[in-house]
This record gives C-alpha cells, structure tokens and sequence, in this order.
C-alpha cells in the first residue's frame, strides 16, 4: 500500500487568526497542543486531522503530511529526486516528523507512521546506496503535532 496523507498543517503570522478563520469557514473545533505553543488541532473521527498555529519564524505555510515507515529514508529520497531538506527528522514526544521541498519549492512533510513496529518499518528504496549525506541547516523550530 501507498504512503498516505495524514496530517495538513497551515501556520502563519497571526495563529488565533487563522485558527479561528478555518473554524468559521469549514466548522472546524480546536483543541490547543500541549504545552504553551500557539497551536490547535482539529481530530475528526476517521478522517486526517488539521493543525492551525502560528509559524516560528514568522513566515507561514501550508502543507500536507504523509504518513511513512522510515522518514530518514524518505527524506534522503526526496533530496535523491531534488529535494531540500528544510527540518531534519526530529523526534518530540507525539510525533517524529521531518519537512523538505520539493523541487519547485513548495513545503512538505513527512511523519513516523505510528502504526507499523520499528522492527518491521519498511525501508524506502534509495537509487543510489552510497549516496553520501550532506549536512543539513536546522532551522529551529518548534514541533509541529499530530495526534497519535
């Protein structure tokens, strides 16, 4: 099976702003991450949630997540097909997630799909296996949620 999507993220500016712009327009409720970061997530039964919050670095974006066994390995696939890396993979305590462009630019993340065991996690064929890594710039942020 496929990859799939499993998180949409839109962070700007002004959060409050923008949390309660996507509530009135879609009738979407909130509830605000843990912690004291300025973000709030929107869980519907069976279907992918949202998160609406305020960008670190004061420019926004919105993206999409999907959902993968091994995101080192997708990350290192994506800059194999001209990708950046703009967040490394970086552990927190709900979610393991990373973000990358793709080669227009455009914003996307990746996140440890929570349902499969660590030691059955699919790996992500690589074209070239002795592709050496570069290292990347991290951009401070802080995480970005999802629920589990």
């Amino acid at each position: 099976m496929a990859d799939q999507v499993a998180w949409v993220e839109v962070v700007g500016s002004d959060g409050e702003k923008l949390r309660d712009f996507y509530g009135t327009l879609f009738g979407w409720s909130f509830q605000q991450a843990p912690g004291d970061m300025p973000y709030w997530m929107h869980t519907p039964d069976g279907a992918v949630g949202a998160g609406v919050g305020a960008a670190q670095e004061g420019s926004g974006h919105a993206t999409f997540y999907v959902a993968v066994d091994d995101p080192q390995a997708a990350l290192d696939k994506a800059e194999e097909l001209g990708g950046k890396t703009v967040v490394p993979v970086t552990e927190m305590e709900m979610v393991t997630f990373a973000l990358f462009t793709d080669p227009e630019g455009h914003v996307v993340g990746i996140v440890k799909n929570q349902s499969a065991p660590a030691s059955h996690a699919r790996r992500i064929d690589r074209a070239d296996q002795s592709h050496s890594r570069q290292s990347h710039h991290h951009h401070s942020r802080r995480a970005r949620r999802e629920p589990r």
